[in-house]
């Protein structure tokens, strides 16, 4: 299950994944938001996800190209993904690596990663302050 909301003050959508999430019901996700309306952030939250069935890293890798094929319509944008057990932060960050490796050099969304919605939210709220350069 996937609920979404919007936080105008922090110009956010916020996807929050609960129970069972897959591969082709995160991809449908990414796909949907870039149909609009498209924000700063998105934040990205498996906080109340079941642990015991995780993502491969092959879909992990799909899911990272799928998503760079999108970030072109939003340039200096920022995906955040709240993951908080370590096995999901190493996925994260194996998501990150590909984004990395595969994706446009130009200004293109960033991906930050966090181990808690708190953090997320104060990175948010503390960078919307600033222009995009600083993030």
């Amino acid at each position: 299950m996937i609920s979404i909301s919007y936080d105008k003050e922090l110009d956010a959508a916020i996807f929050t994944f609960a129970g069972d999430r897959d591969y082709a019901e995160v991809c449908a996700a990414i796909t949907e938001y870039y149909k609009g309306p498209l924000t700063k952030y998105t934040l990205w939250d498996f906080t109340k996800v079941d642990n015991s069935k995780q993502l491969s890293s092959e879909e992990t890798q799909k899911i990272g190209l799928h998503a760079e094929s999108y970030k072109h319509f939003r340039p200096n944008g920022v995906d955040i993904l709240v993951v908080p057990s370590l096995l999901q932060y190493g996925l994260a960050r194996m998501y990150f690596g590909y984004s990395e490796k595969y994706g446009d050099k130009t200004k293109k969304a960033k991906t930050k990663i966090f181990r808690s919605k708190e953090d997320a939210i104060a990175f948010m709220k503390k960078n919307n302050a600033f222009s995009q350069d600083t993030i």
